[in-house]
């Protein structure tokens, strides 16, 4: 099973987690649990890649706001796996004596992570 399919099963579990706990403390009717469910089903069989799940993730979240938290979280989470590929790279660069390289990866990385 490649690595975006895992996700996106964690993701799903989630969402059925969070809707679960909304319905049981009655923010949610059945009936909407019941759409919610047929969105998610329809939604994430289009997902292929780590940007369709963010899209399809901001997409859920614009419909039922509860869902918010986990857009935040799968943010974070994308934002943490290009920081390390970045960081990866840069150590690669200057194992490799490409000093100069190395440190604009890493600046440009921090920069970014800085703005954000």
């Amino acid at each position: 099973m490649d690595q975006i399919q895992k996700h996106k099963e964690q993701v799903e579990k989630q969402i059925v987690d969070m809707g679960i706990d909304k319905y049981g403390d009655g923010t949610i009717s059945k009936e909407e649990l019941s759409k919610i469910a047929d969105f998610v089903v329809e939604g994430m069989e289009k997902v292929k890649t780590q940007q369709d799940l963010s899209e399809f993730l901001a997409f859920l979240a614009s419909r039922w706001s509860f869902f918010q938290n986990l857009v935040t979280i799968e943010q974070g989470a994308v934002k943490e796996a290009s920081d390390k590929q970045v960081y990866t790279g840069a150590l690669d660069l200057a194992k490799h004596g490409r000093i100069d390289e190395a440190v604009k990866l890493a600046k440009t990385a921090t920069t970014k992570s800085v703005i954000n």
